[in-house]
């Protein structure tokens, strides 16, 4: 996009470009067969879209943080340009979990896949977590109804007596 700078005191500062060139640029990216837009993640997408468009986006991070061109990129996976575009503009219907796995052995990472059946329980670990750091004790209603957080609430309160030395036999 080409820009209008102007002098003011000697020093350049920033124009607003023309209107045709506002227009000219509106135009091309509003068209449908545009391939240079990053498509984004609808908000109803699936779990698989969700970790397929975070790899890719793990891998423009990866371009963006070695200063490598999309050809470099291309270069280093060993796929062509018009896949490492797929990659970097997140078309994720194009690709497929286990090829962007295999990219991202390429370009020596790691992937972790974390599952969570319960985010209920997250939240409540968490809250444990913040309580601990805090030094504070946990509020049992603000909890989700789940045993194993129960338990863990249960252990922290076992060891909060013990620091004060109520041994267990004297618990009620």
């Amino acid at each position: 996009m080409k820009t209008a700078r102007k002098s003011f005191n000697n020093r350049q500062i920033f124009a607003f470009p023309p209107k045709e060139e506002l227009e000219r640029v509106i135009k091309y990216f509003s068209d449908p067969n545009c391939k240079e837009i990053n498509q984004g993640l609808m908000p109803n997408a699936s779990e698989l879209d969700k970790v397929k468009y975070n790899v890719c986006q793990s891998i423009s991070r990866y371009k963006r943080i070695n200063n490598l061109t999309p050809a470099e990129l291309a270069q280093k996976i060993g796929i062509s340009q018009v896949k490492t575009d797929d990659i970097l503009f997140g078309r994720i219907s194009e690709l497929s979990f286990e090829e962007l796995a295999s990219y991202t052995e390429k370009l020596s990472g790691h992937l972790q896949l974390k599952v969570n059946y319960d985010r209920k329980t997250k939240r409540n670990t968490e809250y444990l977590r913040g309580c601990k750091k805090r030094g504070i004790k946990p509020d049992k209603n603000r909890l989700f109804n789940n045993q194993v957080i129960r338990d863990m609430v249960q252990q922290l309160h076992e060891k909060e007596l013990e620091s004060r030395g109520v041994h267990s036999q004297w618990k009620a």
